[in-house]
């Protein structure tokens, strides 16, 4: 997901075509179960801190949408910016 955006652009000149390629592979993931990991914006719950802001980290997309949260490692700094980041 991360790159698309730039093979759109080389293929076809634009990036429009990426979100609709974006919701196409979170709703594949969705309908097949797939189970597949995308980053995904979500409600936060208290990850590094943080609750009640909606933020995009890398998800499980399964049939019942998102699946799982994954929290990944940070160091104490990553998790200062992160938080910063949050607050603005």
């Amino acid at each position: 997901m991360r790159d698309a955006a730039y093979e759109i652009i080389k293929r076809k000149g634009s990036t429009y075509y990426a979100i609709g390629l974006g919701l196409l592979s979170i709703v594949e993931s969705i309908l097949g179960d797939y189970r597949s990991v995308v980053s995904i914006s979500t409600l936060m719950t208290g990850q590094y801190g943080v609750q009640d802001i909606c933020l995009s980290l890398p998800c499980v997309i399964g049939e019942n949408g998102i699946e799982e949260v994954l929290t990944l490692p940070m160091s104490v700094e990553e998790q200062d910016g992160f938080r910063a980041s949050a607050n603005n």
